[in-house]
Order: structure tokens, then C-alpha cells, then sequence
């Protein structure tokens, strides 16, 4: 998967990927090579391929390679957590739940964009645009 992604191919992901696409990003740091990382990030469709329980995941990943694209599509996509098994999961997206354990990985800027991000959201957290919105606000802060 790796030399294939380094050779530009598009690579599909499934649900049960999770694991590889771990090790193809480790690889990537190992050899240096974070354009590959970047782009299969961006190939990353639907954005939540691994499960709403992988999506802080992403984001750190993202904030790791400043890819304020994969980081907005992320937070977007959380509107379809409404589920009990997709709340279990959503303990960072409520920002007045942090702690030091969920901060430890994001770059200081990405977490005050994140805290802007929902306090500039007018709608409540149960509106169908409430993430969407965030999401936008979270890329309009961040965007050089």
C-alpha cells in the first residue's frame, strides 16, 4: 500500500483498514516521505471509512501534517454521530470535556481554533448544521 500511494495510485480503504493504514503512515514518517501521507489523506472517502470511534484519531493525524482540509471534513462528518455508539466517541468535539490527555497531540493554535470554532457556532449542538458550521468556522481560523 505504501509504494503504491508513493507511485500515486489511489488506494480504497475499507472499514477493517484501520490497522494498515497505521502502518502505512508510520512508514511514511520513518522514510520521510509526508506527501504520501498528505495524499492519502485527502483519498480518505467517506472521511469516517474507519468509524466514528477513529475520527480524533484523524484529526491528530491531520493537525500532524497541518492538513486543515482533512481536519475540517473530520469535524464536519460528525453529524452523522448521533447514534449511542457515535456519542461514546465524541468526548474532544465537546470542548468543556478536554483534558490534558486529549491535547497532549494537537498544536496549541489547532485547539484555540477548535474552542473559536464552537463558540462562534450561533445554532445549538442538535442542529442538523451544528458540525458542518463548526467545521467551516474551524477552517476559516486556521486557513492562511
Amino acid at each position: 500500500m505504501f509504494f503504491s500511494a508513493a507511485k500515486g495510485q489511489y488506494i480504497q480503504f475499507t472499514k477493517s483498514d484501520w490497522e494498515v493504514f497505521e502502518c502505512v503512515l508510520q512508514l511514511c514518517d520513518q522514510y520521510d516521505t509526508s506527501q504520501i501521507a498528505e495524499k492519502l489523506l485527502k483519498h480518505l472517502k467517506p472521511i469516517d471509512i474507519f468509524g466514528v470511534e477513529h475520527l480524533f484519531d484523524l484529526f491528530k493525524i491531520a493537525a500532524k501534517y497541518d492538513d486543515i482540509l482533512t481536519a475540517t471534513r473530520t469535524i464536519a462528518s460528525l453529524r452523522s454521530c448521533g447514534s449511542k455508539e457515535g456519542k461514546k466517541y465524541t468526548l474532544f468535539w465537546s470542548y468543556s470535556q478536554w483534558d490534558e490527555e486529549c491535547m497532549k497531540n494537537l498544536p496549541g493554535h489547532w485547539v484555540w481554533a477548535c474552542m473559536q470554532a464552537h463558540e462562534e457556532t450561533i445554532k445549538g449542538r442538535g442542529a442538523d448544521y451544528y458540525w458542518p458550521t463548526v467545521a467551516s468556522n474551524f477552517m476559516m481560523i486556521l486557513a492562511p
